[in-house]
């Protein structure tokens, strides 16, 4: 097949000229295109497979008169180098200069001019100029030398400058250039033949030529001379040109200590050759061709194919990707298997079906390059450049992409990809290099959604931390820079040594580099300007110092003093800070897998969270095993209902069986069993399901940010209703970490502005709604033993009308509670609560009343019921803060002890999610006879909202003015009665905020209103430093050392309160 290719006739093409013309999609395969001139040409898509290109005819006759020329400049640079020292020392041992001076002359003399040789091919010509140098300095030495035996100084001088270093020093330079660009050549217009013949013929020359100049020269009566000049000189001449030829080979072999001499070759070669000088040649096809004697300088060679085209060394490819000749050598063989290509620029290279297999590409740029169908198997491309790149169909498996720069333009269509790495090297003292997936291999596509996040973000990162004003005023620079591109934050990681990387999401489209180098531009400038703007201010003396100064100063203090200073202290007062996790599943099912599941973390003191991303796989077993569990769990209540055990759901007449005790009892014992294995089942599939690869990640991140002692609320964001029906108490994260509880949320929350009413008391609405089979005097009890700190009001069997009344109250609620029947809608989006007397009520027919609670400070419901989680969805949309539920139908013995337990915890001072995650571990105990009750009660949190405490809701309510006054002398007293019941108010609500663990952005806002408003107000002013008076005198944080530990850290968080 390839015989009759080359049998095609060459169109002739040769001397024409196509300059500055448009040829596009041309086909010039097989052409004849000697001497032809495409420069400025747009080639773009063209054809030159197996074309021949370089010079006429014409032009290789003038080459080869020019090799002619440097053939015989090298002849005579031998003989120079080579005869004539060996003839003049001679000639001067005949003048009586002793024949052991002069045999030290020479060996010094010839080992100068192959030392000389030996430098340039080891190191180069450059280096070669410093050796003869060294060498001057030889002959100074000896020149001394030979001072000592009675040499005069002047002739020896004269014999090593003159003739042994200045001619046979030129002549072996001349030899190097003359021999070696001939030799070059040769090669371009001929091959080696012409080469090798050009060697030949000057050692042939020069043999003939000092054979001759020695007959010439000396008397043959004296053979002995004779014999020994044509023996020295041709031994010296032919040790030259030998070296020489090495040297050329070495050459030809682009050595890079004496490249140049290459490229003046090429270039001289190149001199009226073809020419593609600055010529559009993307996506052009020069496979197979012959490309000798042609110039590509400046040309835009992206995607250019050339693959087997022959003689590109001997072209000009300066400016271009060729010039490289590791990277030549791939592109025309497409063999890089084990290579090193590291920091390589390959941009706009044609690497189709190129085996890059366990080759190193780190630091590569690859912008724009095409490795369709290439073998990328264990290629390393950390941090390699690859925006624009086209990977369709390439072999991925085992690549390392640790920090690999691509975008929405770079194509991962199709990528046969088992699993990848995202780091080059294990982390300290493991194995873990993050490998994707974590087990097991990608599933068709699985590679390209893994990247798919990337491609939507602009990675900014920060090596010496941020600075929190400089960060957002040029994060409102790009915005305005880049007026209609929408851009948020997704999240901040904190990488450690001072590297934060903050993701900014943005349109696929967006031009990624483009915002990345505004951004850090503006960032930088920023960063300057509010550093000299923090020196101005340091130097600023206390005296220079502003009323409005020390006001804002104030702010700062009250801010850190709530967000800072509590947390740290062991005071029953404080409220303990607890982590905040939330997982929003975006969207997906079982049955197609979750594709987007995004954790955020919120750690102390910063107002972004850090963000990662995951997903899970579909997964069917589940749906079924909780179909299973849950028919199971059906049956067992329908055994207990037959033996009189109190359920707090109405069971339908049909449902019961009329069945011996025994038999009954046999039954339960048998279901009991069974729930139970199908228990172990749920441990090991849910476990199994949340330990794939890209699920797996979250786990990791959540176990570095937190250590197993920490408090970490855990909020699941989804609609999806089997989602929030899982027992996630069996997830193996809360077995280690035991201060941890989960939450169910749905994905939006929203916080309502609460109304300042002042209560005595916390205020606790009790209802008890349907009684039938229930004991509601347990629950009656548990709530006295609160008599002493909570106001508590009894509904019993209310009516419509009372229970709407009783919401609506002025006073307003702290906490509801209902005990009775309740039920959910299958799909979990509904549900309802039996009132008695045949009355049942939905959250819509409450929404109104309900709402208005919320406003008066309700901040928790509990449903301690039948199937609530209908009920949470519908509270959760009215907003308010913490709803308790049970996830399933549930008995009344359950109920009453996780009442029991909850209560006595929340009293005692513990935190929400620690009370509700101990009273559901101590249902453990009753578990032999009503299995998974420890998984029933579930916390519906509103992510928006912090989780009130027993403590906090305490504090809301204090006595703030008998409180005040008890510190206030009389005259004091009579100045705070001169204020007005909006500045009471206003007082009031400091109090409040002041005595909490941490604010909310709400919170926060009030309280800077507040600060706000003292600054115009000197009586408001006033009072709130006795407030905080009061504050220190409680709580007793002010000790000296507590004021230093405060200005360190408010010196390091200047910038949060800015």
């Amino acid at each position: 097949m390839l015989n009759h290719l080359f049998q095609q006739p060459r169109r002739n093409f040769c001397g024409r000229s196509f300059k500055n013309q448009d040829l596009t999609n041309q086909d010039f395969s097989f052409a004849d295109i000697r001497g032809a001139d495409f420069t400025g040409a747009n080639l773009t898509g063209a054809k030159f497979n197996y074309a021949l290109a370089g010079l006429t005819k014409s032009q290789v006759i003038r080459i080869f008169i020019l090799v002619v020329i440097l053939f015989i400049v090298a002849t005579m640079a031998v003989y120079v180098a080579g005869y004539i020292p060996i003839k003049f020392i001679l000639n001067q041992t005949n003048e009586s200069v002793p024949i052991y001076i002069s045999a030290v002359i020479l060996i010094v003399q010839e080992l100068g001019s192959i030392g000389l040789l030996v430098v340039t091919i080891l190191q180069g010509i450059q280096e070669a100029i410093k050796y003869l140098f060294y060498v001057i300095s030889l002959m100074i030495i000896t020149i001394s030398i030979l001072a000592v035996f009675g040499v005069h100084e002047y002739r020896v001088i004269e014999w090593f400058i003159y003739w042994g270093g200045g001619l046979s020093f030129l002549g072996i330079f001349v030899l190097i250039f003359s021999l070696s660009l001939a030799v070059a050549l040769a090669e371009i217009i001929s091959g080696k033949w012409l080469a090798n013949r050009v060697v030949i013929g000057t050692a042939t020359l020069t043999l003939v030529g000092i054979m001759t100049k020695t007959l010439q020269d000396y008397d043959q009566g004296n053979m002995t001379l004779w014999w020994i000049v044509i023996i020295l000189a041709i031994a010296i001449s032919l040790t030259l040109i030998l070296i020489t030829q090495y040297l050329a080979k070495k050459i030809l072999a682009e050595d890079e200590n004496n490249l140049f001499i290459l490229r003046l070759g090429v270039t001289i070669g190149t001199i009226g050759g073809t020419s593609f000088c600055n010529a559009n040649l993307t996506d052009a096809d020069f496979s197979h061709a012959i490309l000798k004697s042609t110039n590509f300088r400046f040309a835009n060679t992206t995607r250019t194919f050339w693959r087997q085209a022959k003689y590109l060394k001997f072209a000009i490819v300066e400016e271009t990707i060729l010039i490289e000749k590791k990277v030549r050598d791939l592109l025309i063989t497409g063999d890089g298997k084990h290579k090193q290509y590291i920091g390589a620029n390959l941009r706009g290279a044609n690497l189709i079906s190129a085996d890059l297999s366990n080759a190193n590409l780190k630091l590569a740029d690859l912008g724009e390059a095409t490795l369709q169908a290439a073998c990328l198997n264990n290629v390393n491309l950390r941090e390699a450049l690859a925006i624009g790149t086209n990977f369709t169909t390439a072999q991925m498996s085992g690549t390392c992409l640790e920090g690999w720069n691509i975008d929405h333009t770079t194509i991962l269509d199709n990528v046969e990809s088992k699993y990848i790495y995202l780091l080059e090297e294990a982390k300290p003292e493991t194995d873990d290099k993050e490998r994707r997936p974590s087990s097991g291999y990608f599933q068709p596509g699985d590679f390209t959604k893994l990247f798919q996040e990337v491609l939507d973000t602009v990675d900014l990162i920060f090596r010496n931390g941020v600075d929190a004003k400089a960060f957002m005023s040029s994060f409102q620079q790009v915005q305005v820079e880049n007026e209609g591109i929408p851009m948020k934050i997704q999240g901040m990681e904190n990488k450690g040594d001072g590297v934060v990387v903050i993701k900014i999401d943005v349109p696929p489209e967006t031009e990624k580099e483009k915002i990345h180098r505004e951004f850090m531009q503006f960032y930088d400038k920023n960063v300057k300007v509010l550093e000299e703007k923090y020196q101005k201010e340091l130097a600023e003396t206390e005296k220079q110092i502003t009323l409005y100064r020390q006001r804002t100063e104030q702010t700062e203090y009250r801010i850190f003093f709530m967000n800072q200073i509590l947390k740290t202290q062991d005071s029953p007062s404080v409220i303990a800070r607890e982590k905040l996790v939330t997982f929003n599943f975006e969207r997906g099912s079982f049955a197609t897998g979750f594709p987007v599941i995004r954790a955020n973390i919120w750690l102390d003191g910063h107002p972004l969270p850090i963000s990662s991303t995951g997903n899970l796989p579909p997964n069917l077993e589940i749906p079924q095993l909780y179909q299973d569990w849950s028919q199971k769990y059906k049956r067992l209540r329908e055994c207990y209902l037959n033996l009189s055990w109190l359920p707090r759901i109405k069971i339908k007449k049909e449902q019961t069986k009329n069945l011996s005790k025994k038999d009954i009892e046999k039954e339960v014992g048998k279901i009991i069993i069974q729930i139970r294995e199908l228990e172990k089942e749920w441990l090991l599939l849910l476990n199994n399901w949340l330990n794939t690869s890209d699920f797996h990640r979250i786990e990791k991140e959540l176990r570095v940010r937190f250590i197993p002692s920490d408090k970490v609320r855990l909020i699941i964001q989804s609609e999806d209703t089997l989602i929030q029906r899982l027992p996630w108490n069996l997830w193996n994260f809360f077995s280690d970490y035991l201060s941890a509880e989960t939450a169910i949320d749905l994905p939006e929350a929203n916080q309502v502005e609460k109304l300042n009413i002042a209560r005595e008391k916390i205020r606790i609405l009790a209802i008890f709604g349907n009684n039938e089979r229930i004991n509601i005097e347990a629950d009656k009890q548990y709530f006295s033993s609160l008599s002493s700190a909570a106001e508590i009001v009894y509904l019993l069997q209310p009516t419509r009308q009372k229970l709407d009344e009783k919401l609506w109250d002025k006073k307003g609620w702290d906490i509801i509670y209902f005990s009775g029947h309740s039920e959910s809608k299958a799909d979990g989006s509904t549900g309802c609560f039996d009132l008695g007397n045949e009355t049942k009520m939905t959250i819509e027919e409450l929404e109104n009343a309900l709402t208005a609670a919320i406003k008066k400070g309700l901040q928790l419901a509990i449903f301690n019921s039948g199937d609530g989680l209908g009920l949470a969805r519908q509270l959760a949309r009215l907003n308010i803060p913490t709803i308790i539920v049970m996830r399933e139908e549930v008995v009344d013995q359950v109920a009453h002890k996780f009442l029991q337990y909850f209560l006595e915890l929340f009293a005692s001072g513990k935190s929400l999610y620690i009370s509700v995650r101990e009273a559901r571990e101590k249902l453990q105990i009753i578990e032999d006879k009503f299995p998974g009750a420890s998984s029933l009660p579930v916390i519906c949190q509103n992510s928006a909202e912090i989780p009130p405490s027993w403590e906090s809701l305490q504090i809301s309510h204090s006595n703030f003015e008998g409180s005040l006054i008890k510190i206030l002398s009389p005259m004091e007293t009579e100045k705070f009665k001169r204020l007005t019941s909006k500045q009471k108010s206003l007082l009031q609500k400091y109090y409040e905020l002041t005595n909490f663990s941490e604010l909310t952005k709400f919170e926060t806002e009030q309280m800077e209103k507040i600060l706000e408003r003292a600054e115009s107000d000197n009586l408001l002013s006033y009072w709130i430093e006795k407030i905080d008076g009061l504050i220190d005198e409680n709580l007793g944080l002010f000790t000296q050392e507590k004021l230093d530990y405060y200005e360190k850290q408010k010196t390091r968080s200047k910038e949060f309160f800015c």
